[in-house]
């Protein structure tokens, strides 16, 4: 497949989550340890579903740690997302950051 027809794809993936409201953005996902017992809280706090998929710049240790634990809830760089993965997911958890930087890759 070629780049082109990637970029598209992805925009129109990006748009469709969007237009379902599948989209959530946080300013910063900052976890004081990486017990998964606080990101559970977290992540009901924000009246999250299942199936969630968290993008990052950079992915710390505390979240990483935190999150392995829970079966449906992945991180991911920015870098690293994919048309499948964002499909794959009912609700996709951007941090500021990264939505910038992911917004500007699809440009």
């Amino acid at each position: 497949m070629n780049k082109k027809t990637r970029r598209l794809a992805t925009r129109a993936v990006f748009a469709e989550k969007v237009r379902l409201d599948g989209v959530l953005v946080l300013d910063s996902l900052e976890l004081a340890d990486n017990k998964t017992r606080n990101l559970k809280t977290l992540l009901a706090k924000l009246k999250l579903p299942e199936k969630v998929l968290i993008v990052t710049d950079e992915i710390s240790d505390n979240l990483r740690l935190a999150s392995r634990n829970i079966p449906d809830v992945h991180v991911l760089s920015y870098r690293s997302l994919s048309v499948y993965e964002m499909m794959k997911h009912n609700k996709v958890v951007f941090l500021k950051d990264a939505l910038e930087a992911y917004k500007e890759r699809l440009s």
